[in-house]
């Protein structure tokens, strides 16, 4: 297998490294340019549009904003936390597990080992256009809620001052036969960077509120109201993978990589008519049943503040 260590796209360009014990690391890095819109900006981005009298229009409820001024240190420090929250939510999340052996280690003449690949993620930003951004995103400070966006197929977006914060939102799920009204905790810009990486929403590509689940499992995932990464949002190092490892061989082709959750998370839901009264019955593994609500989680879950479940956790918080 020829292993290629660095390679450029106009979505990422990505790394792959060696980093000891046979195991690898492959880094999706993406040069990103943050705009700060003031009210005197003018701009257009579809539908969305601002003509520098600080008022900026959306096709969306509500369709007028009024825009606020960005002071200096609130920008700088909202540039440092957009990096800072990505990296640590999407990197290190996932590993690639190959499905038979494929690298060959030094000293020459070694046997073939099956290498893990170890998914990260970095951020570049950059200042100007002519540093070639993959994705350059407008940041408003509007005077109320926006429905923040990314485009990837023209690798722009617009997202809010509020969007790096962890915020609930309630929705009459159904639970069993019964409807119950389940908050949901998000951090927008992670679902919005889900885009970025090429994903459409959990239910489709609609806007409509359908497409971001119907199911409590669907509603919980990123890319639909919650937090909750599966192992399919680890397709992006899978496709990218394909580029740095080129086959030699008929044996090399047939090596296909699979992308695991590898990392403990959270899973922040809460069911507001959860009966106490009625305990759930104890599990009997640590794997959390399919549907169930936050409360009816096994007996390794820890309830933690504001209605957040921590589940499998390496460092749980104490119980209140």
């Amino acid at each position: 297998m020829n292993i290629h260590f660095s390679q450029t796209n106009s979505r990422w360009d990505s790394v792959l490294s060696p980093i000891g014990g046979n195991r690898f690391e492959l880094t999706l890095q993406f040069r990103i340019r943050l705009v700060r819109i003031e009210p005197t900006t003018q701009f257009y981005e579809g539908d969305t549009w601002a003509s520098g009298n600080g008022v900026m229009h959306s096709p969306y409820h509500p369709f007028t904003h009024k825009l606020n001024t960005w002071n200096d240190l609130e920008w700088t420090n909202y540039r440092q936390e957009f990096c800072r929250v990505i990296e640590h939510n999407w990197s290190d999340k996932f590993m690639l597990i190959p499905n038979k052996a494929w690298y060959i280690p030094p000293p020459a003449g070694s046997d073939k080992v099956s290498a893990p690949v170890q998914c990260s993620l970095k951020i570049q930003l950059v200042d100007s256009a002519s540093q070639h951004p993959h994705f350059t995103i407008r940041c408003i400070h509007p005077d109320k809620g926006f429905r923040s966006f990314m485009s990837p197929e023209l690798r722009t977006g617009i997202i809010t001052h509020d969007d790096l914060k962890f915020e609930w939102r309630v929705l009459p799920t159904k639970i069993g036969k019964q409807q119950h009204q389940i908050e949901y905790g998000q951090i927008t810009v992670l679902h919005e960077f889900g885009h970025v990486l090429g994903f459409e929403h959990v239910n489709g590509s609609s806007a409509e509120r359908w497409a971001y689940g119907i199911t409590l499992e669907q509603r919980a995932n990123l890319m639909g109201l919650g937090i909750h990464f599966s192992d399919k949002q680890a397709r992006p190092w899978e496709a990218t993978i394909r580029r740095h490892l080129i086959p030699e061989n008929k044996y090399d082709r047939t090596v296909k990589f699979a992308g695991h959750l590898s990392s403990p998370q959270i899973i922040a839901y809460w069911d507001n008519d959860f009966d106490m009264k009625d305990p759930p019955p104890k599990a009997k593994s640590t794997k959390p049943a399919k549907g169930a609500s936050g409360a009816h989680h096994s007996s390794s879950t820890i309830h933690g503040p504001a209605g957040v479940i921590w589940e499998h956790m390496a460092n749980i918080p104490p119980a209140d």
